[in-house]
């Protein structure tokens, strides 16, 4: 930690670099009010990557988004069940002369 003089309020404070005289100096409760390590603050570092987004589960898109993942899943379940039916099908297919064979044999 290094000892500086806080450029907002002129109150000493110390802070986790070493002071360059080429940014401002912000106590803890300065720092705090300006906005604290926030990414949103234009001009600084990180600020160009994109902010959450928080939404309410009322918002409309959420509601669509929502009712178009139903239908997908919905789809997605008819085509599985379409697969499985011809899965079982081919099985059958190739059982069943075998079962004909066993059922030939006499034991």
């Amino acid at each position: 930690m290094h000892h500086a003089v806080c450029d907002q309020c002129g109150k000493n404070c110390k802070v986790p670099f070493k002071p360059s005289g080429d940014k401002p100096i912000y106590c803890s409760d300065c720092f705090d009010k300006k906005g604290g390590g926030r990414d949103d603050r234009s001009g600084e570092r990180g600020s160009n990557r994109p902010r959450p987004h928080h939404v309410s589960p009322s918002d409309p898109n959420i509601s669509r988004l929502v009712e178009k993942i139903d239908t997908l899943n919905s789809k997605l379940n008819q085509i599985i069940d379409l697969a499985s039916s011809s899965i079982n099908k081919e099985k059958q297919k190739k059982v069943a002369p075998v079962t004909e064979k066993i059922q030939g044999l006499s034991l």
